[in-house]
């Protein structure tokens, strides 16, 4: 029902596409995936997508629980909402904190792609990286077959291509104030640790 009334309203902006956007009145949270339930559909996500999967990694129930334990990597997963209802957690990125951070996993469900959260995403991560005294932020795009429709949203955000061969896309963001704000969604981080 909710993706019905999504349509009904998206036919009334017409090429207005932002303002469809706007009027839906989105707001993402971001979190760290504490709990089992939350932890599991993170590993979910990263087992199944492939098309918004920067890595493509498959891991193991033990690695993923590792990767969810280091200090030296941040884990957030994001929950997705709109005035007609909770898209529940569509996503999870990981990053690792070297001299410049570097986005090791980005998984997006593509219930919620083209709808700009990955863009509110950026920005928080940036901004919040930032903050932690970093200045520019790195993410290797591993190309599959099926992962183009993340090189496009990559072409949509203020990252540099850096080196790319027929196996990899290296991206660098070398300003954290690059990514600006849209103000389409509203974000919000939980923070229970």
């Amino acid at each position: 029902m909710s993706g019905i009334k999504r349509e009904e309203i998206q036919a009334s902006f017409g090429d207005n596409y932002e303002g469809f956007l706007r009027g839906l009145e989105m707001r993402m949270e971001i979190f760290h995936p504490v709990e089992e339930s939350e932890s599991t559909r993170c590993f979910e996500l990263l087992q199944r997508s492939n098309q918004l999967n920067i890595s493509s990694h498959r891991y193991t129930e033990e690695e993923f629980s590792s990767l969810l334990a280091s200090k030296d990597i941040l884990c957030y997963a994001f929950r997705c909402y709109d005035k007609f209802g909770d898209y529940g957690i569509a996503g999870f990125i990981s990053i690792v904190l070297e001299t410049a951070p570097r986005i090791h996993d980005l998984v997006i469900s593509c219930r919620i792609s083209q709808k700009k959260f990955e863009n509110a995403l950026m920005y928080w991560i940036s901004h919040k990286l930032k903050q932690d005294g970093y200045n520019e932020m790195f993410a290797k795009l591993v190309k599959t077959k099926r992962n183009g429709p993340l090189v496009e949203l990559f072409k949509g955000l203020p990252f540099d291509v850096v080196m790319e061969d027929e196996k990899f896309i290296v991206y660098k963001l070398r300003d954290m104030g690059m990514v600006k704000d849209e103000k389409i969604i509203t974000t919000v981080f939980r923070d229970r640790v």
